[in-house]
């Protein structure tokens, strides 16, 4: 979801629209070299790189459906039902767990 996101932001904020193929570029490798191993970054589907017009509508439908869940003041923000998972959250600063 992450690269979609920034997809997202790089189709809306930076106006690109020009089609681009998604991929994770893990940033200690990033000098390293690459030659034959570029394409294994790309995300695939049925083993092509997969483009992001291939997704758009639907993660949009997404990500609005899940934004507005998070800011419908009809929806309960609760804490995790198993307390024994906060020890490791790294969030539990947020709820005080």
């Amino acid at each position: 979801m992450q690269v979609m996101m920034y997809s997202y932001l790089l189709r809306h904020g930076e106006k690109v629209e020009d089609d681009f193929a998604m991929g994770i570029i893990h940033t200690p490798h990033l000098y390293e070299d690459t030659e034959g191993h570029i394409e294994d970054r790309y995300l695939k589907r049925n083993k092509q790189n997969l483009l992001y017009s291939e997704v758009e509508d639907e993660f949009e439908e997404q990500l609005s459906l899940v934004v507005n869940q998070i800011f419908d003041p009809e929806q309960p923000f609760v804490q995790c039902q198993k307390a024994d998972t906060c020890k490791s959250c790294k969030f539990n600063s947020f709820c005080r767990r």
